[in-house]
């Protein structure tokens, strides 16, 4: 048996309301076979997958697809519930199952399901299919390697914590939202009252100021020039200016490359040239210009600012391990990122500690390697930046901000010129004033990830991605009015005659046409316009306030509206 095909429609379709992989096979040998006469592949295949016995099928109770399998049932629907199992195990939630023959066509069937990770679920349909086939040959699979194969997959593609928690608090609202690209570009809303973000940068977020945000020197004479207080420092590009430099404070100091961020290449709290030097190299890994300046005592905060209003804030607690008496900095390292929560980069709520030049050299100045056993209980810090991009955990204080701290986050983020922002504060206490313990702005940075609110790591969860959206869409839901006209005869001229009608009432109408897209009654694009990818356009253009849209019949049969409703 073999794939012939594989479609994924997005938007409403004849299958669901969500949107669908849809799938064609072509059984060959196995096209009459039924389950209940193949008794040993029926054994294996619940001894492979035992969570089947989970699926209700249509008999709407647990075993019920067991049930089907012992009474007998075709291999296409075997595929169907496979694929939803293996995509169950991978993380996704799968609503919808549905195997039909393909009339006319021997051994073709159509296997639709509804995804949520349009490149994770195709990996999904093709590892089903393989284990089935697998099996029916007499062989054996490796179903978690194939579970492994589905993550890895969804990790590439997927949207990272920081966007899909503005996606979903975008579902809550009904604002449509499309991804605009394979990354994290997303369109909210359509026509005139479209809006667009891309992870927490928002349409509306400054050029400049994001510029300034990434450029950590301008940063600080910025902040410093209007009050904000700031670490004293220098940008240096060799060895000997970081020692002078180093010298020149005659305090502990922080080593970081100039246009770095994440955490990445930061060294805290060197005491001596020789440190200094060693750090310096790291951080000249990420740049050739390396900020040196003086390091604040404190605990580190990062706060979050959306508009005029401090949204969260969180205590950052840098990589580390706790001992237990008898493994080594490294075994613990690996139990540390054995934790499920942990991914390799941003995908999950935390990401897994990576044992790079930054924490050799930490370890180091500790008087440590990697082979050294902690004691039970015994903490040991990893890295001196609290960066979750580099294995720290957070912890919620949005509740204990002192006012006077919430008033200078806020101004920094207008001082530099950003909507959204993090601030990463250090003080000894945010409940006290930064006036009174020595509060220091070391960084403001656009595009903050705003995983650690959602996900703390400890006290109460801040819906950063709601308060995003309510910034760029106040009220509404970003939806403009969708007229579809579809059938038999008539369509064009009902198309035009609606949009003659809303053109009279000054309206700006985007139409599409069996001879073309368009906009304000002119031509955009010739052609037959009628399918889904048509009124995509349309509802994409900035200027459009009613969509009129001429819709065929077999457009929608193939690839579905290409919008969730009119």
């Amino acid at each position: 048996m073999e794939i012939r095909e594989i479609q994924t429609i997005e938007g409403a379709n004849v299958y669901s309301h969500r949107p669908i992989i849809r799938a064609i096979v072509d059984l060959q040998e196995w096209t009459e076979q039924f389950t209940s006469e193949l008794e040993d592949f029926r054994h294996r295949l619940v001894e492979h997958l035992p969570t089947l016995v989970e699926h209700h099928c249509s008999r709407g109770k647990v075993g019920g697809f067991l049930e089907r399998l012992q009474e007998g049932t075709l291999i296409g629907h075997v595929i169907e519930h496979v694929t939803i199992e293996l995509l169950t195990q991978a993380g996704q939630t799968i609503k919808y199952g549905k195997t039909m023959a393909i009339l006319d066509q021997p051994g073709l069937y159509e296997i639709i399901f509804n995804y949520e990770a349009k490149a994770g679920a195709i990996e999904g349909f093709k590892q089903g299919f393989l284990l089935v086939q697998t099996l029916l040959n007499q062989n054996s699979f490796d179903v978690p390697a194939a579970v492994n194969q589905i993550k890895f997959v969804m990790a590439k593609s997927e949207l990272g914590v920081s966007t899909q928690v503005i996606v979903d608090a975008c579902k809550e609202r009904g604002i449509p939202v499309h991804r605009l690209n394979e990354g994290s570009l997303l369109q909210l809303g359509y026509g005139r009252n479209q809006r667009r973000i891309q992870a927490t940068i928002t349409d509306a977020t400054s050029s400049i100021g994001v510029d300034i945000a990434c450029d950590k020197e301008m940063t600080k004479k910025i902040l410093s020039e209007g009050g904000v207080p700031v670490p004293r420092g220098h940008i240096v590009r060799t060895e000997e200016e970081a020692v002078e430099a180093f010298l020149d404070m005659e305090n502990p100091v922080v080593i970081k490359p100039l246009h770095g961020n994440q955490g990445k290449g930061v060294t805290l709290q060197l005491t001596s040239a020789t440190e200094v030097r060693a750090a310096f190299k790291v951080a000249q890994t990420y740049g050739e210009w390396v900020i040196i300046e003086e390091y604040i005592e404190g605990q580190h905060y990062r706060l979050v600012v959306v508009g005029d209003r401090l949204i969260a804030a969180a205590k950052r607690v840098p990589a580390h391990v706790i001992g237990d008496g008898k493994s080594s900095i490294e075994e613990l390292v690996a139990q540390t990122n054995a934790d499920p929560l942990r991914g390799d980069d941003h995908e999950k709520v935390l990401t897994k500690i990576k044992i790079d030049s930054v924490v050799l050299l930490n370890l180091t100045l500790k008087n440590l390697t990697l082979s050294s056993v902690p004691g039970k209980g015994e903490v040991v810090y990893l890295r001196d930046s609290a960066n979750l991009s580099t294995g720290g955990i957070a912890e919620d204080v949005t509740d204990l901000v002192h006012p006077d701290n919430v008033d200078l986050a806020v101004y920094a983020s207008k001082l530099i010129g950003l909507d959204v922002a993090g601030i990463d504060l250090v003080i000894e206490d945010i409940e006290a004033s930064y006036r009174e313990r020595s509060g220091h702005i070391i960084e403001v940075n656009a595009a903050p990830g705003i995983r650690m609110h959602h996900f703390p790591s400890k006290g109460k969860a801040r819906n950063v991605g709601k308060a995003i959206v309510e910034q760029v869409l106040p009220a509404g839901n970003g939806r403009i009015p969708v007229i579809a006209i579809s059938g038999t005869n008539g369509k064009t001229t009902t198309t035009r005659m609606i949009n003659k009608l809303l053109t009279d009432q000054q309206l700006l109408v985007g139409m599409t046409s069996t001879d073309g897209i368009y906009v304000n009654n002119k031509i955009w694009i010739r052609g037959d316009m009628t399918g889904p990818e048509s009124a995509k356009t349309v509802l994409r253009h900035p200027q459009v306030q009613v969509a009129v849209l001429e819709t065929a019949r077999g457009g929608i049969l193939r690839s579905g509206l290409g919008y969730d409703y009119a």
